[in-house]
């Protein structure tokens, strides 16, 4: 008699989930098409096992980002005993190791979440969160959203006390983005994307940090950014990019005043195409905005746009441009 094999249940449920976590990371690469999006709504609906697969991958997506926003603020902090980081760090990475899988933790689809190394920081900011933090009792760092800081060393003056400072504190922007202000008797060291920047003098700077890339652009004063065996040196009004092995000094591409909107609750575009505007406004809501269309997307943008406006920034494209709107699981919207 022929023998009927049938597939594990354990089984077709762990393929189903490998697929739908393909999908999600297709869909949030930034090259989705509408084409993919209808295959994707067709691949649901095969049964409702594909659908179940999707909620359930949607929902440990959403509940990862929720634990990283959730921890309390004390958590975040330093401790005042070095000794006491790595039982802290373990604890939140056996925590967090609890609540999602670990290639997930490591390397989020799209920044929708956290990278581990983000959620053990020192400080971090969550999705839409500022923060403002004071070093050596007169070291002004200002965090924007999505970012994430460690410090590496506290300024220590030659009895032993900290705080009084003979030596430069050290920070390190791990990721997302930060402006350092310093008065005139003080310095600071910041490393970030495989490069040290060391700034003093009454220097104001802003640090963006985006994978391995990094953009400092000098506000006042100036600083010195040593990366990959060049030191160049920005006075006000220049920026520095470096990252992949290369670095540059140029003008500021972004007015110092429009640089500074975050602070002040706005962002500011003037002339810029529509997919970058969506870039940015990815750093300031929940889930993903993508531009299907490439002509939607060069299309320029001239406006302000509020942070508490974000809830309604889709609807505000949309019939600003006319863009058709697909919304997906996960907070994905889809732009064409």
């Amino acid at each position: 008699m022929a023998q009927i094999h049938s597939q594990q249940p354990e089984t077709r449920h762990e393929v189903l989930q490998a697929q739908a976590q393909e999908w999600l990371v297709r869909l949030t690469s930034g090259q989705a098409t509408t084409n993919d999006a209808r295959a994707y709504q067709r691949w649901c609906a095969q049964s409702a096992a594909h659908a179940a697969a999707m909620a359930e991958v949607s929902r440990v997506w959403s509940a990862a980002q929720q634990a990283g926003q959730a921890f309390p603020a004390a958590l975040r902090q330093p401790s005042p005993e070095r000794r006491m980081r790595p039982a802290r760090r373990a604890f939140l990475g056996g925590a967090l190791a609890t609540a999602v899988a670990g290639w997930m933790l490591w390397r989020p689809p799209a920044g929708l979440w956290p990278g581990l190394a983000d959620m053990n920081a020192d400080y971090r900011t969550a999705t839409g969160e500022q923060r403002q933090l004071q070093f050596d009792g007169q070291i002004q760092v200002a965090m924007n959203t999505q970012s994430s800081l460690n410090l590496v060393r506290e300024a220590v003056d030659s009895g032993g006390s900290v705080g009084a400072g003979s030596s430069p504190a050290t920070l390190e922007l791990l990721n997302g983005e930060a402006q350092m202000q310093l008065p005139a008797t003080t310095a600071l060291t910041v490393l970030a994307a495989g490069g040290r920047i060391d700034a003093r003098s009454a220097a104001r700077f802003n640090v963006r940090v985006s994978g391995k890339q990094a953009c400092v652009t000098c506000m006042t004063g100036q600083i010195e950014v040593n990366y990959a065996g060049r030191v160049l040196r920005a006075e006000a009004s220049q920026q520095i990019t470096y990252g992949a092995g290369t670095a540059e000094l140029a003008a500021a591409t972004t007015a110092v005043g429009t640089l500074n909107a975050w602070r002040n609750g706005v962002l500011v575009f003037d002339n810029t195409p529509l997919v970058s505007v969506v870039e940015e406004i990815n750093r300031y809501r929940p889930g993903k905005i993508i531009v299907t269309n490439p002509d939607l997307g060069r299309r320029r943008v001239q406006a302000q746009v509020r942070l508490d406006q974000m809830a309604d920034v889709v609807a505000l494209i949309r019939t600003g441009y006319g863009a058709e709107v697909t919304t997906l699981p996960a907070g994905i919207v889809l732009l064409s």
